[in-house]
């Protein structure tokens, strides 16, 4: 998924206990974020109406499940939990 301002980053969810951004010319990785659990879920991005952007993923499972979102820094791509 590709966040709006990017450029060539996309936000992946590995089934790993981590969100990643990639580069997608390189396919370097070029953050990672810490789950609490395992996630294999496509993420989800938006922007709120103070204009900042967020990264969304789902992570978990049943009674463990929850929605967990990163602001995206404005311009860089990277996020920050």
């Amino acid at each position: 998924m590709r966040a709006r301002g990017t450029r060539r980053r996309v936000f992946v969810g590995g089934g790993d206990g981590a969100l990643h951004a990639v580069d997608t010319a390189t396919g370097r990785e070029l953050w990672k974020g810490a789950l609490a659990r395992r996630s294999s879920a496509t993420p989800m991005t938006y922007r709120a109406k103070n204009g900042k952007q967020y990264v969304v993923i789902a992570t978990g499972a049943r009674t463990d499940a929850e929605l967990v979102a990163f602001a995206l820094r404005p311009g860089s791509g990277q996020a920050l939990k």
